[in-house]
């Protein structure tokens, strides 16, 4: 199992490269061709890890086990093979670009948000230390409170990435993470299987692709135990099934066991998988519009104190001469 270059699967280099893929396999170029092409335009370090991958492919090995080789996140390989086992494999890629596309503007998003804020923040920080500067030629207040405010954002995106590669699989399942987790999973969840019931897959199968393509183990485990109870004729259908895991929403639950009983269960999974991908869109961005608003809330909070001291200290200092 090969190691990729770091920065490989950042979510900037992704994205074009499984939609230039998606394009070429839909023009009919053959896959171990594709690849090397698909990332040829990208960085040095994408651009030796497709032909790496395009190699393997041409060598024998599925798309799927070429990228589960170049340690590739489980969830991508996985909806990859979901693509590959159903003869999708142009509209999964293209599936794949739209997730990892998403992903990058939501980054954008917050961090444009909160950028102003957290600079409002700064300066409210920074100006009160002025007269010191000026006064007493000492430079190290207007340093302290910047220094203490980035390396307590840093120290909370750490956090926070530890938890999250630690804890994420609960903690998504949980208010108020579950409003964004649960879209989430759900639409990866429906889009797996819509592609799988499209190609006349059984539903145990389906289940099986869609445990390995959901990406938290929790819910991996239910629909591995959903899939072993639909072989053995545990589980009546689809719905019962997806019903059981408490994941998907109720509106889209319902959609589903209509399709089902109408005998147009495709296009029921494929709505529903649309209809949870924006609910994910919409509960993000407002996330991120909550969150931008708080920061700045605490950043006006602080700027306000900041200004009463100032002039309390100054008033003070004139009552004492007076």
């Amino acid at each position: 199992m090969s190691r990729p270059a770091r920065g490989v699967y950042r979510w900037r280099h992704m994205a074009p490269f499984w939609h230039q893929l998606a394009v070429l396999l839909r023009s009919g170029l053959a896959l171990h061709q594709a690849i090397p092409l698909a990332g040829s335009g990208s960085a040095p370090a994408v651009a030796r890890w497709s032909q790496s991958l395009g190699q393997d492919c041409g060598e024998g090995l599925s798309l799927e086990e070429a990228l589960r080789r170049h340690q590739t996140p489980t969830w991508a390989a996985a909806l990859i093979a979901a693509g590959e086992h159903c003869g999708r494999l142009a509209e999964t890629c293209d599936h794949l670009a739209t997730l990892y596309h998403d992903l990058l503007i939501n980054r954008r998003q917050l961090i444009n948000r909160l950028l102003y804020p957290l600079l409002v923040l700064h300066a409210a920080l920074v100006l009160p230390a002025v007269p010191m500067v000026v006064l007493e030629n000492r430079l190290w207040p207007m340093a302290l409170g910047p220094l203490i405010l980035w390396a307590g954002v840093a120290i909370l995106v750490a956090t926070w990435r530890l938890i999250v590669h630690r804890w994420a699989a609960g903690l998504v399942l949980l208010p108020p993470l579950s409003l964004v987790g649960r879209p989430y999973i759900s639409g990866r969840i429906c889009r797996v299987l819509a592609i799988a019931a499209e190609a006349g897959m059984l539903h145990d199968r389906a289940l099986s692709l869609a445990a390995s393509a959901c990406g938290n183990r929790i819910i991996t485990a239910k629909l591995e135990n959903a899939a072993q109870a639909m072989t053995g004729g545990h589980q009546p259908s689809i719905t019962t099934a997806l019903g059981q895991i408490t994941i998907i929403d109720d509106s889209s639950l319902a959609l589903i066991n209509s399709g089902e009983q109408a005998g147009a269960l495709p296009d029921a999974l494929r709505r529903a998988a649309n209809l949870e991908e924006e609910q994910l869109r919409q509960r993000i961005s407002w996330a991120i519009r909550i969150i931008a608003a708080l920061v700045m809330t605490a950043a006006l909070i602080v700027a306000l104190i900041q200004v009463v001291s100032f002039w309390l200290d100054h008033i003070a200092q004139i009552e004492a001469l007076l």
